[in-house]
């Protein structure tokens, strides 16, 4: 679907000539706008207003480097340019510990397409560089809007205890409930504590939704095939393996063995062998992504996109700032350098 909708923008664009105008496009608009442009439309300008998209898809791969010895470490800049609320509580504290003790990144699936290498492309099962072109064309073109007070992009802000260890694993207590027990009845009864976090919300419950979308991938566990469960036979009592486990795999396994939730409807992306375009096509790569395949930054629409702004250019715009903070009651965008 994203990739016709996309085609129809750019062959309205190309068949009306209009290969230097200025385009505007909010929220998940974004999405359409940045798939057109990345396939080769041409424009003169972007307002990328109000994104839906995450900041990582316009941000090189570069950026998301683990550190010395494959670590995911505070130095490295991998954690540099990731936030710790997209990261899910219980991969990342699986036993509601406050320490930083848990299934080390390299088993999520935000990072399993670095086990490949082109011309497998199960590399491309990311969405960073996503939207490399929009970043990279010449002349400073895109210009992104943001508003950190949108609550449609709020992040969920997970607090831990310092002392202690809780019986649950909560966010703020006037947030949301916690992720690990979500499900639909929690959706439909308290649906008010959904609404200021939406964005955020699709992200983290990839893989832990019990509907056929969401149900595979993302921050589901593995345990289909029995390789990741270790059960006590004494007193018959199975479960995931610990995370002091997990994190000594040879990180080969999990080409075949991921230790996110495995999507029973698409068997061939665990084979060891090459994985072709002929075998996994551009719209089925759209839809791994969308399900499958979670951010790791927050939405572009939320605090801007930080590539964007090298030295004294600055393309990011906070809207609330610049617009109603700092000149009460300015009119909105009134710079030419928008459209000039």
């Amino acid at each position: 679907m994203l990739d016709m909708l996309s085609m129809l923008v750019k062959g309205f664009v190309r068949d009306r000539g209009l290969g230097n105008a200025v385009f505007a496009a909010h929220s998940l608009g974004n999405m359409v706008l940045s798939t057109a442009i990345q396939e080769g439309m041409d424009y003169y300008r972007y307002l990328m207003i109000n994104a839906a998209v995450a900041a990582e898809a316009y941000t090189p791969k570069t950026s998301f480097y683990e550190g010395a010895n494959g670590a995911y470490d505070s130095s490295s800049d991998w954690y540099k340019n990731t936030k710790a609320p997209m990261f899910h509580p219980r991969w990342r504290y699986p036993h509601e510990d406050n320490n930083e003790v848990g299934y080390k990144p390299f088993l999520w699936a935000s990072e399993w397409y670095k086990q490949f290498l082109a011309p497998d492309v199960r590399a491309e099962l990311t969405w960073r560089d996503y939207f490399s072109r929009v970043r990279e064309n010449p002349g400073n073109k895109t210009f992104v809007f943001f508003a950190p007070t949108d609550e449609a992009f709020l992040p969920f802000d997970y607090v831990i205890p310092s002392v202690g260890t809780p019986t649950t694993y909560p966010p703020n207590i006037d947030n949301v409930p916690g992720l690990e027990d979500l499900n639909f009845e929690i959706s439909c009864f308290y649906p008010e504590k959904f609404g200021p976090y939406p964005w955020a919300f699709q992200e983290l419950t990839k893989g832990r939704m019990i509907n056929d979308g969401m149900s595979y991938g993302g921050w589901g566990f593995n345990k289909d095939d029995g390789y990741y469960i270790s059960c006590i036979d004494s007193v018959g009592i199975c479960g995931l393996i610990q995370p002091t486990e997990a994190n000594a795999l040879d990180k080969n396994v999990l080409k075949t063995k991921p230790f996110f939730k495995k999507d029973a409807d698409n068997g061939f992306l665990y084979s060891d062998q090459l994985v072709t375009r002929f075998m996994l096509s551009i719209a089925k790569q759209e839809q791994l992504l969308a399900n499958e395949i979670p951010a790791l930054t927050f939405a572009a629409g939320h605090d801007g996109v930080s590539v964007f702004d090298k030295g004294t250019l600055k393309r990011n715009v906070n809207i609330q700032k610049k617009y109603l903070l700092d000149r009460l009651n300015a009119p909105w965008v009134r710079n030419t350098q928008y459209y000039i």
